[in-house]
């Protein structure tokens, strides 16, 4: 028997994923597909061998949250093009929660004795998971997340210039791939570390840099955390 079709285009509605996965969409509605159920469609069309084009449609950059739709659907996409949400470690989620956990304690907190308690606590137990766990992370976007937020790990405990330096390589990856959220949490990293030392010009050039994009393209919490930088000189990191 001849096969029914040779192929088939794929339009996938953003709109059609639950909003608490894609809240930047036309039109959201509760009772999508949930991210697994997402990807399991662009996978299932992959293996299918039949797939010859493909559109994801129905973003609203304007409704959406830290950019997260837009990186929900290039993951998608990703997942049509034979990259599989299976293929990830399954406790990266925890990994990532329990590192940003650690990393907003050491934001929040100006008390050093804290600070150095959260930094000899953590630290030691999150390089050595990340370094296990970045071996099987496929997607680029959840490699960025680990590295910023390992790079501003390193600053907190003493490694200033390597810090800064690792924080504007990946904030300038971002950029350039047009992760304007992750390259803006890269530059608030860089900022905060920064903030340590003396070099006010420097200081103050970056918040402009930082505080111009985030006008630019209404990233109100980028201005918000930018305010909370402008808290009480810190103290500097603990060697």
């Amino acid at each position: 028997m001849p096969p029914i079709t040779a192929g088939f285009h794929l339009t996938f509605d953003m709109d059609g994923v639950d909003p608490a996965v894609a809240p930047g969409v036309g039109t959201p509605v509760a009772g999508g597909t949930n991210f697994r159920e997402s990807h399991l469609v662009m996978e299932n069309a992959y293996e299918s061998g039949k797939l010859l084009s493909l559109e994801v449609t129905e973003i609203n950059p304007i409704l959406d949250v830290k950019n997260s739709t837009a990186e929900v659907a290039v993951q998608l996409v990703l997942s049509a093009l034979a990259t599989k949400v299976t293929d990830r470690p399954q406790n990266f989620q925890a990994f990532r929660t329990d590192l940003v956990a650690v990393m907003r304690t050491l934001t929040d907190t100006d008390e050093r004795g804290v600070r150095r308690l959260v930094i000899e606590t953590f630290s030691a137990d999150l390089a050595a998971r990340a370094s296990e766990l970045r071996s099987r992370i496929t997607a680029r976007q959840e490699v960025l997340t680990v590295d910023i937020a390992l790079a501003q790990l390193r600053g907190e405990m003493g490694e200033r210039e390597q810090a800064i330096t690792s924080l504007q390589r990946l904030a300038q990856d971002a950029e350039s791939r047009k992760w304007l959220g992750q390259a803006m949490e890269g530059r608030l990293a860089e900022l905060r570390i920064r903030q340590f030392g003396t070099d006010a010009p420097r200081i103050a050039s970056l918040r402009s840099q930082i505080e111009t994009v985030a006008r630019q393209h209404g990233f109100a919490w980028v201005l918000t955390r930018l305010r909370a930088l402008s808290g009480p000189e810190r103290p500097a990191p603990s060697h």
